[in-house]
């Protein structure tokens, strides 16, 4: 084996003994096999599931964060925003409003969904919500869950 350390010439039995942490030991990657030095036993193997576990937290990190986005985006497409806003009321109540308003309330999301997809009058005044017949129950059931999870 060829590895130099130094000046001098390693014996095989020395560069085992060293770790890769030590900077003066050659690089394990260009060490031809057969020459004593340290290999990662599962240097491809733990690479790998490295690169996975970081891809599955960038997912969960986005996960948590693109409903929200994405039903933020679903209620200015279906134009809730041209009566509701996030904080303040504009023709309709704020969506925080809404969301405070029906917190203790285990059937919330399931009477949400109907008055989006329905509409109707008396809950927060005179002002009636008119029905969105361009919502799919899905859409609905998602706006509903969104702004109840508003805080």
């Amino acid at each position: 084996c060829q590895h130099r350390r130094g000046a001098g010439l390693v014996p095989p039995a020395t560069v085992t003994q060293r770790t890769l942490a030590d900077p003066q030991v050659r690089s394990h990657r260009r060490a031809p096999l057969g020459c004593g030095v340290v290999r990662p036993r599962h240097s491809r193997l733990s690479a790998h599931l490295t690169g996975m576990v970081l891809a599955l937290v960038w997912v969960a990190a986005l996960g948590l964060h693109s409903p929200a986005r994405a039903d933020a985006v679903l209620s200015q497409q279906k134009n809730c925003n041209a009566c509701h806003a996030m904080d303040g009321a504009i023709t309709g109540p704020s969506f925080k409003a809404v969301a405070q308003k029906y917190a203790s309330d285990r059937a919330a999301a399931d009477k949400l969904t109907t008055r989006i997809l329905k509409g109707g009058v008396g809950v927060w005044g005179p002002v009636p919500m008119p029905a969105n017949p361009q919502l799919n129950d899905a859409e609905a059931r998602r706006l509903a869950v969104w702004i109840l999870g508003l805080k």
